[in-house]
């Protein structure tokens, strides 16, 4: 009897073991899907290559029930609040975001207008006008660019520091090493590139800022 007892107590266990396994797995699958409808995983997932290093951050993280950008400028300053004194601050950050966003609405680098509104730019409307949002759409999206081409002469050689780490939103450690440099002075390559981008922003913020358009 005693053995029996223990048996079932046994297999009461074990089933109650598979049957939590099997909850966690079915909630895993679940908020897969749900991430999956917000945020495709080639956006959620990191970039790994044959050796396991990351060669670029997920390029957006969960923030309640949605996702937001990611970004190692934002990491490092969350980490660089206990510091006396940090490298990357909030005012990095905030410009960090800026260059992000004209990058994104600008098309990433892509040299052309969307297709959609190329067309009825560079060709004959079938309509006899181009409706004025779209005309808007793309002197934003061109101003966007400017933005990002004035930042890119304003930085000079720390240029390819930005596009790395604020734009392609690689770690510092993996740009560090891709560029050959010692960690500690790559971190003051990374706060001297701030800096400027502060300067950049603080000198435009001087002229018209672009004003993004409702969608």
């Amino acid at each position: 009897m005693t053995t029996t007892a223990t048996t079932r107590r046994a297999a009461k266990r074990q089933s109650a073991r598979a049957r939590r396994a099997q909850e966690a797995k079915d909630r895993a699958e679940r908020e897969e899907r749900q991430a999956e409808a917000i945020a495709p995983a080639a956006q959620r997932l990191p970039v790994i290559d044959a050796n396991g290093q990351v060669i670029r951050a997920p390029r957006v993280v969960r923030s309640g029930v949605g996702f937001v950008r990611s970004s190692p400028i934002d990491r490092m300053v969350q980490l660089g609040r206990k510091q006396a004194n940090p490298t990357v601050t909030p005012a990095h950050a905030v410009c960090a975001r800026r260059l992000c966003q004209a990058w994104q609405d600008g098309g990433e680098g892509v040299g052309t207008v969307p297709s959609p509104l190329g067309m009825r730019a560079n060709s004959t409307p079938t309509t006899g006008y181009i409706a004025e949002r779209q005309i808007a759409a793309i002197d934003y999206q061109v101003r966007c660019r400017a933005e990002v081409g004035g930042a890119r002469e304003w930085l000079g050689a720390l240029w390819p520091c930005c596009k790395r780490v604020v734009l392609d939103g690689a770690d510092l450690g993996v740009w560090a090493q891709e560029s050959q440099r010692d960690p500690i002075a790559a971190r003051g390559y990374l706060s001297a590139m701030l800096d400027r981008l502060v300067e950049f922003y603080a000198a435009r913020d001087e002229g018209p800022r672009i004003r993004r358009l409702d969608r």
